[in-house]
């Protein structure tokens, strides 16, 4: 604990204060063998418990034995804190007196001055249009026309939307008709060629007199139908001589093909299928049959033999090769 003695105090005073006795204050005044009065303080002591120093300021500090007596900074610093707190404190030479208020009148005036600003702000903000020149009232009216025009071009948008599905379905209907249209007429001039050579060969057997006994196979012709490995094969039988009865039989198709290094013969339908009732031809002058039959996948058609079988023992009535 350090004290700040003013030394216009006499020494008595201080010893007395302190309670260090007359024997200090009799050395204060006179002090022995001619000690100065500074040198004295420090050293005169209860037993050398209290310890004193005195400063330039004429003032004195007392502090407990064991501790570092203050350095001359930071006397420096305390006297000027003491110079700083002495004009900003309760010690300052201009001291403002005010009556004190309670917390809920200060609060009552922060909230009004609260609300006040508030007022203002809201004012300013939904007033902005007036300073800045800005009409609301037609910026709305404009925005309703806008909002109207977007849901009548909507509308339209839609209509026109489902009318061009509309076209679109029926663009496709008749893409379809078309399509359909051309393959039937492609079918129809076939048949057409067809029926024209047969037309061709029946006029030429008929004009020439000369019908050949038996069944004979004309206008036989093999290609390619439209799925991959698939043939289409007709020919036109024509049955001579004494046509005491109908013929009744079958039409087998034999097809050569090429496997890789290997030629195989399949037949269509094979020797047993031909002997399960159905699909049987029946005629007495001619008959124009066609068929289809398909090869494995990775063959190669190379040739087909065309065999009509006579029923009830299907022996072979006739038969035509070509070559492909």
């Amino acid at each position: 604990m350090v004290l700040c003695i003013v030394s216009h105090f006499s020494p008595r005073s201080l010893g007395e204060a302190w309670g260090l006795g007359g024997e200090f204050a009799e050395h204060a005044q006179h002090p022995p063998n001619g000690i100065p009065m500074q040198q004295f303080a420090r050293t005169a002591s209860e037993g050398n418990r209290l310890k004193t120093s005195s400063c330039r300021f004429n003032c004195s500090f007392t502090y407990t034995k064991g501790t570092r007596p203050p350095m001359l900074s930071e006397m420096k610093l305390r006297g000027a804190w003491r110079k700083i707190r002495a004009k900003i404190g309760i010690r300052s030479k201009r001291v403002a007196i005010k009556s004190h208020l309670p917390w809920y009148v200060k609060f009552s005036g922060y909230g009004l001055m609260m609300g006040v600003a508030g007022a203002v702000a809201w004012y300013l903000v939904d007033n902005s249009h007036k300073i800045t020149g800005f009409n609301r009232q037609e910026a709305m009216l404009q925005i309703a026309k806008l909002s109207t025009d977007n849901q009548q071009l909507q509308r339209e948008f839609d209509l026109t939307k489902v009318a061009l599905n509309a076209h679109e379905s029926q663009l496709k209907i008749e893409k379809s008709a078309q399509s359909e249209l051309a393959k039937n007429l492609a079918q129809i001039q076939e048949e057409n060629a067809s029926l024209k050579e047969d037309l061709a060969f029946l006029r030429n057997i008929m004009s020439s007199g000369n019908v050949p006994e038996g069944l004979t196979i004309a206008n036989l012709k093999v290609e390619a139908d439209a799925l991959p490995n698939e043939f289409r094969y007709r020919m036109l039988l024509t049955q001579g001589g004494q046509r005491k009865q109908d013929f009744k039989g079958k039409v087998q198709v034999v097809a050569r093909i090429q496997m890789g290094a290997q030629q195989t013969a399949v037949s269509f339908p094979t020797d047993a299928e031909v002997r399960v009732p159905g699909g049987e031809i029946e005629f007495r002058y001619y008959q124009k049959v066609d068929g289809r039959f398909r090869i494995p996948e990775g063959g190669q058609l190379r040739s087909i033999q065309i065999r009509v079988l006579g029923l009830p023992g299907f022996e072979v009535r006739s038969q035509k090769s070509v070559n492909l």
